[in-house]
């Protein structure tokens, strides 16, 4: 709903039929599937009069049909602002909260969500996150009224995945842009972070921070290249030339490498190696 927030009366039909679909497939549909729903920033859409009551129903009557709800927000004191979030709290058997700060504490304490004693909130104020690291964590059960801390850890896909940063997740999209699937950007992107932060904090862009990276790993590469391996490199930078990116030029190479090394044997140029590849690729599609 992010580009929605902007168009309220778009918004107020996407979310209509967002209700409708869910209703279909839970409350009408098979109860022998499980199912679960995720409702992450939830104090934004709290705010809607048709999600409250919609998020309302769903945490007073989804086990019934047997279902279980997630609302992820930033504060415990969001479940305050309506009948409907206080509803979808107090109906929830489980709470996991990252915070630390004294406000959310004092929240928790005084609603009586968490029965305090020293000891959790010694824990509660001592939760911490040690960035690309791990995430520290408490999970209360209300029903066995257990406790404890964990701490989240990640393996380096995973939080790449789902990181929030704002230059990692444009740096993602903007691989996507050059070529790459998401798979390959996130793997990409892992392998070259450390550089990439170092382009970031020299205050280049995220499309400038990757043209770096590359520039700077062909320019390695080059000059630990066989012949061959020359004539590939040169073909990149001729295929740059006639408008294509690094990695789509890279990508060229690998989908046409037998083609091009060919019609390099047959002495042709780079670029008539290319034009050549280009017309026999062209033939084929007519034929």
């Amino acid at each position: 709903t992010e580009e929605l927030k902007n168009m309220p009366d778009l918004q107020a039909v996407i979310l209509q039929m967002f209700i409708m679909t869910i209703a279909s497939q839970i409350f009408m549909g098979d109860r022998s599937k499980r199912c679960l729903i995720c409702i992450d920033e939830a104090w934004d859409l709290l705010k809607s009069p048709q999600m409250e009551g919609f998020i309302e129903s769903l945490a007073r009557r989804l086990r019934k049909y047997n279902g279980a709800l997630l609302i992820g927000t930033q504060d415990p004191s969001d479940f305050e602002r309506s009948p409907g979030a206080e509803a979808a709290r107090q109906n929830s058997n489980w709470l996991i909260t990252l915070g630390k700060s004294s406000d959310a504490i004092n929240t928790l304490k005084k609603k009586g969500i968490i029965p305090m004693d020293a000891y959790k909130e010694m824990a509660l104020s001592s939760l911490h996150m040690e960035g690309g690291k791990y995430s520290e964590l408490a999970i209360y059960n209300k029903s066995s009224g257990a406790f404890f801390v964990l701490q989240l850890k990640l393996e380096p896909f995973t939080a790449m995945l789902t990181s929030t940063k704002a230059d990692e997740f444009e740096a993602v999209k903007e691989l996507q842009k050059q070529g790459l699937n998401l798979v390959e950007a996130i793997e990409w992107l892992i392998n070259h972070k450390k550089a990439f932060k170092e382009n970031i904090q020299q205050g280049k862009g995220v499309k400038d921070a990757i043209a770096s990276i590359l520039k700077n790993n062909m320019n390695h590469l080059s000059t630990k290249l066989t012949s061959t391996q020359a004539d590939e490199f040169r073909m990149i930078e001729e295929l740059q030339k006639q408008g294509l990116t690094l990695l789509e030029a890279i990508q060229w190479l690998v989908n046409h490498k037998e083609s091009f090394k060919e019609n390099m044997q047959q002495g042709k140029r780079i670029a008539d190696a290319i034009t050549s590849t280009l017309k026999s690729m062209d033939h084929h599609a007519h034929s």
